[in-house]
């Protein structure tokens, strides 16, 4: 329930905060001006945070059952590898 209750609050941040952060001239209707970075970012962030907490959640929730824990614990520290490990490589150096 507190997991629905963010996600909602997320989105009610977005339509009441963030979206009051951009230019009038982006949402106008009479002139059919198109979203700009700025708002794509937002979203895209917005998309991002929900993602992460539907996935945070889901390994909790996996890591109450003791048959789906040793699973969840494999899927967290693939997540976990991923982002940590180095991307390039440039000469001795990793990045």
């Amino acid at each position: 329930m507190g997991a629905i209750a963010l996600h909602l609050m997320l989105g009610w941040v977005w339509r009441y905060w963030l979206r009051r952060l951009l230019p009038r001239e982006v949402n106008h209707p009479e002139t059919g001006a198109q979203p700009k970075g700025v708002e794509l970012f937002l979203k895209l962030t917005l998309f991002v945070v929900r993602s992460l907490l539907w996935i945070a959640i889901a390994i909790y929730i996996t890591d109450l059952f003791p048959l789906t824990r040793e699973w969840s614990r494999r899927i967290a520290n693939i997540l976990w590898m991923s982002l940590t490990s180095p991307v390039i490589s440039i000469g001795e150096s990793s990045y």
